[in-house]
């Protein structure tokens, strides 16, 4: 947590402009609402890590509850689960502030790149579409192996198994989908997948679609047909190069951009319309001589060559996605730039 604030950058001439004075006791995470109208975010106040909700703006500021993290919105708007610092998984009603307990700490939670440990994942969790339930992951130790269950439970507290599966690996949800989910089997120790696979929900029956060295992604898929990841060359001996990736979702086909951005890439996302990315990424870090440098790109997904948005004097350390309008114009992201976390408001070209 550092002092915080959130702020504005104009994509005429890149200048950062304070909108408001945020909070000055910290931010964590953040989540723009459904609607566009509201944030989500956890924010450090005297020792106490609060669940707070606001307007866009910053004003009407509110408290919903105390020792909360990761924020995740209802598709309805009308919830939030949260993982408490118990590791407990709960939900609030933002209008009421009327609290669900969901997933109770039974067993120890499984860090996502921890391949035998058995025990639930706090997070990723995702609601499903119809906003009656959230579902999450477990391990479990069976005769034939560890056993990656997808599991939900409803507002009432009702636990469902919806399926098993084999398939080893780091899995994430693919968002807004109840029917796949992605399983990423484990390669280097640097973080890296040898392979991604989809798993059907409803039969458990997993489906290579992609078979390389990629990085991964806390979000890897958009609504749509296209898988985002990165392709991943070098190493220890030669500078890493990172190529942005998008895998077809029915036939695996990789699409590969005639350009490298070089450096690292931390994270990459779909805007509303289909046909581009953000990328989060350090497009100096390839030389060892490097400034860290960490830039908004916006990606044609047709090929055409990427237009950093971040302005030159910018000296932002990192980005975290927080959200896009669905009008594809504004993404907040919370952002570290000299030691202090921001919420930061892109206004994105037409």
């Amino acid at each position: 947590f550092a002092p915080a604030g959130i702020q504005r950058v104009a994509i005429d001439d890149g200048r950062i402009r304070t909108v408001v004075a945020f909070d000055s006791g910290g931010l964590g995470g953040a989540e723009l609402s459904p609607d566009q109208r509201q944030l989500a975010f956890i924010r450090l106040r005297d020792g106490v890590t609060q669940l707070v909700v606001s307007d866009t703006s910053g004003g009407n500021v509110r408290v919903l509850v105390n020792g909360a993290a990761n924020p995740l919105w209802s598709p309805n708007g009308q919830y939030i689960a949260y993982q408490t610092t118990d590791s407990d998984i709960r939900a609030v009603e933002v209008a009421t502030k009327t609290t669900h307990r969901l997933i109770p700490p039974e067993r120890t939670p499984c860090p996502l790149r921890a391949p035998n440990c058995t025990g639930h994942f706090a997070t990723p969790v995702q609601w499903r579409s119809d906003a009656r339930a959230i579902r999450y992951f477990e391990r479990r130790a069976t005769p034939d192996g560890l056993a990656l269950e997808l599991h939900e439970v409803d507002l009432a507290g009702r636990p469902r198994l919806v399926v098993r599966t084999n398939v080893p690996g780091n899995p994430s949800f693919i968002t807004g989908n109840d029917t796949l989910f992605l399983v990423q089997q484990a390669g280097a120790s640097n973080g890296t997948a040898k392979s991604i696979q989809s798993v059907n929900s409803r039969t458990g029956a997993a489906r290579v679609i992609y078979t390389g060295v990629t990085r991964f992604q806390e979000k890897v898929a958009s609504n749509g047909p296209w898988i985002f990841t990165v392709a991943e060359s070098g190493g220890d001996e030669t500078p890493l190069l990172h190529q942005p990736l998008l895998v077809s979702l029915s036939t695996g086909e990789a699409k590969k951009y005639p350009y490298t951005l070089g450096g690292e890439v931390s994270h990459g996302y779909f805007l509303p319309d289909g046909r581009n990315l953000l990328l989060i990424a350090c497009v100096t870090c390839r030389d060892p001589r490097y400034v860290e440098k960490w830039d908004l790109i916006l990606t044609p997904m047709n090929g055409d060559p990427p237009r950093i948005l971040t302005g030159s004097e910018s000296s932002f350390k990192d980005f975290w996605p927080v959200g896009v309008t669905s009008d594809g114009r504004t993404a907040f992201f919370t952002a570290e730039q000299s030691y202090n976390t921001r919420v930061v408001t892109f206004a994105l070209p037409k």
